[in-house]
């Protein structure tokens, strides 16, 4: 595949050594908190999810903004329809704390689902996390989070599906760039845009990197590329 952008290739493996360097995410203050549980509960029903019902504000005070039913395979042939409790958080900074995780652990239990599922555009650090699963053994449902990770890459891969309904998620948003430094004058990404690892080579430096990359990404869609064979060198007239 050619292109006129230089030292560009995908599929390159991650290295070890990360940094922070990332471009602009999805602006979740462009909706609202009540269009933002809208959302969520159009990516259930996305993933399979039924019965779909949003409780609105005063459901939230009690630990859950929708239900939905799903079913879950058991066996080969077989599957048990369950029952979930969902709560949605948009956060335009930080994510949520310990205290309120409890609250909402302990209110799920109320409603006697099988699965609670957190929704939420923060990221939980490690240490929060390993305490959330660990609390939520002691409760009788299994938890599920889904993070901004988990939103972003919904938003790329089913854009076609929602950018009617949620336009707003959509102006403005670039793919996110996670950073790895190879060597001096070599970057690699990963872009969740189109979930390939794209590497920039002979850098003149990590501002020089994303540039290179930015030119590629508009190559890319201006071409509507496909990376699904998950590799492609990027040349200046070579192959």
């Amino acid at each position: 595949m050619l292109s006129p952008v230089t030292g560009v290739s995908t599929g390159m493996p991650r290295s070890k050594y990360t940094s922070s360097a990332r471009a602009t995410r999805t602006d979740w203050k462009s909706i609202s908190p009540e269009e933002f549980e809208s959302f969520c509960g159009r990516l259930l029903e996305l993933n399979g999810f039924t019965n779909v019902v949003w409780h609105g504000a005063r459901g939230g005070d009690r630990g859950r903004d929708l239900t939905a039913k799903r079913q879950v395979p058991l066996l080969d042939g077989v599957s048990q329809s369950t029952q979930w409790v969902v709560q949605c958080k948009r956060y335009i900074t930080g994510a949520p704390s310990k205290a309120e995780l409890n609250a909402w652990l302990v209110a799920c239990r109320e409603h006697k689902p099988d699965y609670v599922l957190f929704i939420h555009t923060g990221i939980l650090t490690s240490n929060v996390k390993d305490w959330l699963f660990s609390s939520a053994k002691d409760f009788p449902y299994r938890l599920v989070l889904w993070e901004r990770r988990e939103l972003e890459r919904e938003l790329t891969t089913r854009r076609g599906e929602l950018i009617e309904q949620f336009p707003n998620l959509y102006r403005g948003n670039r793919p996110i760039l996670d950073l790895d430094p190879i060597e001096p004058s070599e970057f690699s990404f990963f872009v969740s845009q189109f979930e390939v690892r794209v590497t920039a080579y002979n850098c003149d430096d990590e501002p020089d990197a994303v540039r290179k990359i930015a030119a590629f990404l508009e190559y890319a869609r201006h071409h509507a590329l496909n990376f699904r064979t998950g590799r492609a060198a990027i040349s200046n007239g070579e192959s």
